[in-house]
């Protein structure tokens, strides 16, 4: 075979590859998982894996509760469809039982969710799963205008112990990140999807300032809403 054959053939090679269905959690000898409803109850078996989806409205507060029988470690990631390879919300600490909670975004009305629940142990466990939704106090804080290839860095107080959800809702279609630093100038949380829209959370660990960075990457000009969401103390929905 011509060499000429060979870089061809490797080529249509990486583009094959590169166009393949992402095979993540829940998904068999890359085969699409079966698209089942989130359940009340799962049985797990030991170092499984196990892919539900979850359809929500838009613009809610969604949380969700796992409760497991056995002690172990088993694990929960929340993925949504725009973004299938990164995790919406997770909780892979070392527990039997989990909970997340993440903010849906303002558009489609309905939006559709991949939840993976998975068992790091050897042994089988039953989880019971638990899960609700209720409206959001959005703070609209501000709107800003960025130019291509610039930023923009604005300080807010956050009060220790309540989970702060930030989002940046982008007019426009370029790649737009957000950053966020605490009083000792420490990455705390940070989106770099290629993205025109951002979404952080994370949880203060006492009362201070923090220095939040919107970065447009895109050459073109975009208009950035950005708003956030203070979670109240979670508890559990009634069985």
């Amino acid at each position: 075979m011509h060499w000429r054959h060979s870089l061809w053939l490797a080529a249509l090679a990486v583009i094959c590859l590169a166009g393949a269905p992402f095979v993540g959690a829940g998904d068999k000898d890359g085969k699409k998982p079966e698209e089942k409803e989130l359940p009340k109850a799962v049985d797990i078996k030991g170092k499984e894996k196990l892919s539900y989806k979850l359809t929500l409205p838009a613009d809610r507060l969604a949380e969700i509760w796992i409760e497991s029988e056995k002690e172990g470690d088993v694990d929960l990631f929340v993925y949504s469809d725009q973004d299938p390879k990164i995790p919406r919300a997770m909780d892979n600490g070392p527990s039997k039982d989990c909970y997340v909670s993440w903010i849906t975004a303002k558009m489609p009305k309905e939006q559709t969710f991949r939840i993976v629940i998975e068992n790091y142990e050897a042994k089988d466990n039953r989880c019971k799963v638990k899960f609700s939704t209720k409206p959001v106090k959005r703070v609209e804080y501000k709107t800003i205008d960025l130019k291509g290839q610039s930023n923009k860095e604005f300080k807010i107080e956050f009060a220790a112990g309540k989970k702060v959800h930030f989002l940046v809702d982008s007019e426009k279609d370029t790649d737009v990140d957000l950053y966020v630093y605490n009083a000792k100038d420490d990455e705390v949380a940070g989106d770099r999807r290629l993205s025109k829209d951002c979404y952080v959370t994370w949880t203060p660990d006492k009362t201070q300032t923090y220095r939040l960075r919107v970065v447009n990457l895109g050459d073109g000009e975009n208009r950035c809403r950005l708003s956030y969401i203070i979670e109240e103390e979670k508890k559990k929905p009634e069985k």
